[in-house]
């Protein structure tokens, strides 16, 4: 699984105009975290295939590469005036490199903050040398680069086809978009906890993994051609049921496939708050989903 991401990785990064040495970096980056993933607790089950020998219970996420954004114009005169003069030094070091936004970074002084397309990178006023990876503040257990970048690559709300999900809750509760499988262990864990918990208006979009759970479509077709599809699902999922065949029009399991690639959706569960920030995986707590989900 590794060895696969990281040539796709190299594919990817062969059709871009980064500098080899963004590369090289980005992709020592991908094996760091993958290795620490596998020996992390997993809350999500990944979109790739699992590897032989693991239990579905410790199945890791696997990062996919998502589908490349289109890069926003940045209007230089906006941002602050030293931020101006690193955009200027950065350009003359890496031309041909797409620049998004830079700022000073908020947790150190001297170092400001460069987007490049879906990476962040971190380099001083000179704007000759850079650091690619990861901003941790150990003290508050906090990924600041992981945070900054699901600011960055928000999804826009009113651009879900909300038609194409299934609905729970009440209309004034606190939006949720989830994509679920419904063979998934984290899915049905994170049931659970949303079966307890109440002011929730829930948008679940079927996304079944085929290449690891095999009865996941046919569950999703079931769920989906239900007359009560919410209940059908919880009747899967909860209480273990199998319910009859669907023999409805299902296509709208395929659309949900093809909206999660585009919005880089790795693994299931995939959460989407209404303020467009993305998470994977379950949430540990109740708690930790209304916190997350009250940010703006």
């Amino acid at each position: 699984m590794i060895n696969a991401l990281i040539e796709q990785n190299m594919e990817d990064m062969n059709v871009s105009c980064e500098p080899r040495w963004i590369k090289l970096a980005y992709l020592a980056i991908v094996s760091a975290t993958l290795f620490a993933l596998m020996i992390a607790t997993a809350t999500a089950c990944p979109s790739g295939e699992a590897e032989v020998g693991h239990s579905q219970e410790h199945t890791m996420i696997a990062t996919a590469t998502p589908e490349p954004a289109t890069p926003v114009p940045v209007d230089i005169t906006s941002t602050c005036p030293s931020c101006v003069q690193v955009r200027k030094h950065v350009q003359k070091t890496l031309p041909g490199t797409t620049i998004g936004e830079i700022r000073k970074s908020p947790a150190m002084k001297g170092i400001y903050e460069i987007q490049m397309g879906k990476t962040i990178a971190y380099t001083n006023k000179e704007g000759r040398l850079f650091i690619v990876g990861h901003m941790y503040d150990p003290a508050h257990s906090r990924d600041l680069t992981a945070a900054r970048l699901a600011d960055l690559n928000r999804v826009q709300w009113k651009d879900l086809p909300l038609k194409d999900a299934i609905v729970s809750g009440p209309k004034d509760g606190l939006k949720l978009a989830i994509f679920t499988d419904p063979e998934c262990p984290f899915c049905r864990r994170l049931e659970t906890m949303l079966k307890g918990m109440k002011g929730l208006r829930i948008y679940t979009f079927l996304f079944p993994l085929e290449s690891i759970h095999p009865q996941a479509l046919a569950m999703s077709q079931s769920i989906w051609c239900a007359k009560d599809q919410q209940k059908a699902m919880l009747s899967i999922m909860l209480d273990g049921k199998t319910l009859p065949a669907g023999t409805c029009d299902t296509t709208v399991i395929n659309r949900n496939i093809q909206l999660g690639r585009r919005l880089g959706i790795n693994g299931t569960p995939g959460l989407i708050s209404r303020a467009g920030l993305t998470q994977a995986g379950a949430p540990q707590s109740p708690q930790a989903l209304r916190t997350w989900l009250a940010r703006k």
